[in-house]
């Protein structure tokens, strides 16, 4: 019926804009309608006024309402009423393809001859995703596991291999990438598995505030297999060889409530710490702190990793790296203090052993 009355369904009503195409100023409408609506009013009062047969105050009121509305409507018609639809040109916006290329995408639901996550998420692009998109907008193709890499086709994703997925990391480093270009939408390829924390609401804001929607593809189950994961390691990146280092892990799981494993630290083959943990509830993101020695001076890689459990299905999702730099070189402190307390007594101690020089 709206369609009908209207020419135009509701929907192109609301993503559009009513204009006048008449030459004459707007003022002057509006000042047109203000004056037949005044001597409408004024007509009809004297109009019922001489007239024999009586009528209420609101009967007149609405048959003045209805002539002020057909005058109205006719005052509009004049300038000549248009419906405005911003329409984008073909290949003007650019559409953003995120291709989750962390190591979880590397798995199989179906056993390890079938086709992994990443396979399916490709044979999704090459069969009429990207096709169907390049007829209409521009499209750029990101890998993304910790941030957002841009590559030039499907054949640069080979196996997948990143360490950890960052979606709202990523999200806001692309969003901060193409902040001068005409970004219209991002399509993310993804099974899900984000390492830290999920989507900030500042990334939130920003892709609302640009106008700029996500469309997600998901690969993988749709309810969580048993499988426990590193979602992220908080640690100095440098500090003073032989010192003792804290690191802050948090991890989940799904499907071993009550069971323990174990969190190592390693430094290559060598066993730096280790601690046993309890699981708690399905999905509960655990935070435990380890405590050990850095070692000797220099640069290293060291491995974060949650010990695999007896029938998790995924375990190449129990390992983070952080690189740590330990200064072989001591640190130099300036201590003013107005008189000797004592803390005093520890820095000096730390001065003799070379770590630190105190001046008073």
């Amino acid at each position: 019926m709206f369609e009908f009355l209207f020419k135009y369904p509701f929907a192109a009503f609301q993503r559009g804009e009513l204009i006048l195409l008449g030459s004459g100023p707007r003022w002057l409408l509006a000042l047109l309608i203000l004056v037949s609506v005044a001597a409408l009013g004024l007509l009809v009062r004297m109009r019922w006024a001489r007239s024999a047969e009586s009528l209420r105050n609101w009967r007149i009121g609405v048959l003045w309402a209805l002539e002020s509305l057909t005058v109205v409507t006719l005052w509009v018609l004049l300038w000549r009423p248009a419906l405005a639809i911003t329409e984008l040109k073909p290949r003007q916006n650019i559409v953003a393809i995120l291709v989750d290329d962390s190591r979880s995408m590397g798995l199989s639901e179906a056993g390890p001859q079938s086709s992994s996550r990443e396979q399916q998420a490709l044979s999704a692009l090459r069969s009429g995703l990207l096709p169907e998109l390049q007829q209409k907008f521009q499209t750029r193709l990101y890998r993304l596991d910790t941030g957002v890499t841009r590559v030039n086709s499907p054949d640069e994703l080979g196996e997948p291999g990143g360490s950890a997925t960052h979606i709202g990391a990523s999200l806001e480093q692309l969003t901060a990438e193409t902040a001068d270009l005409p970004l219209g939408a991002v399509v993310l390829l993804s099974d899900g598995g984000d390492n830290a924390g999920g989507v900030d609401r500042s990334v939130i804001e920003s892709l609302r505030n640009r106008r700029i929607p996500v469309y997600t593809v998901g690969f993988g189950p749709q309810t969580p297999t048993q499988d426990a994961q590193m979602e992220d390691v908080v640690i100095a990146t440098r500090t003073l060889a032989g010192s003792r280092l804290n690191a802050t892990v948090k991890f989940q799981q799904h499907g071993f409530r009550g069971r323990q494993s174990t969190l190592t630290v390693r430094d290559g083959a060598q066993v730096l710490t280790s601690k046993a943990i309890t699981f708690g509830s399905d999905g509960e993101v655990q935070t435990q702190e380890l405590l050990f020695n850095v070692g000797a001076a220099g640069g290293r890689a060291l491995q974060f990793t949650l010990e695999p459990v007896s029938g998790e299905v995924n375990r190449a999702n129990n390992t983070l790296t952080r690189l740590v730099y330990a200064d072989p070189e001591p640190q130099r402190v300036l201590y003013f203090e107005g008189e000797p307390r004592w803390e005093y007594k520890f820095i000096r101690r730390a001065a003799d052993d070379d770590h630190m020089v105190c001046l008073v």
